[in-house]
């Protein structure tokens, strides 16, 4: 794969409703072999806990707010957003402001708001092998 190819990256997505159960870890395990083994990764942390961010930043969260996935929703534009974490790896952060992602979707009319998010990542993901 080539990350400025202009091929869609291979999408993975870790979810479950059920807290604790590995999907942030899962994440940047995940995306830390990739990284390894060469690939481009964002990893788009949609976790109003911001897990990933925290580990993979060894930030606090807050570090951040004011600049994550939410301001880019509201934004329409991903860009200004993304955190280089390394060679390779891209974050596009979470803090608990995204506790307020279903608020947004009600009062802005949004119908479908996972189609937003692919919208919202469409323009950025020929820089990416994997997202």
């Amino acid at each position: 794969m080539e990350g400025d190819g202009g091929i869609c990256p291979v999408k993975i997505t870790f979810a479950l409703q059920k807290g604790g159960v590995g999907k942030s870890t899962s994440t940047v395990a995940v995306a830390e072999i990739l990284t390894a083994a060469g690939y481009k990764v964002l990893v788009v942390d949609f976790d109003s806990q911001g897990n990933a961010t925290k580990m993979l930043t060894k930030d606090s969260i807050y570090k951040y707010s004011g600049r994550t996935i939410m301001e880019a929703i509201k934004e329409r534009s991903v860009t200004p957003y993304i955190v280089n974490i390394k060679e390779g790896l891209d974050l596009l952060p979470a803090e608990d402001k995204l506790a307020l992602f279903s608020q947004h979707i009600y009062t802005n009319g949004i119908k479908q708001p996972y189609a937003e998010l692919h919208r919202l990542l469409t323009p950025i993901e020929a820089h990416y092998d994997f997202v």
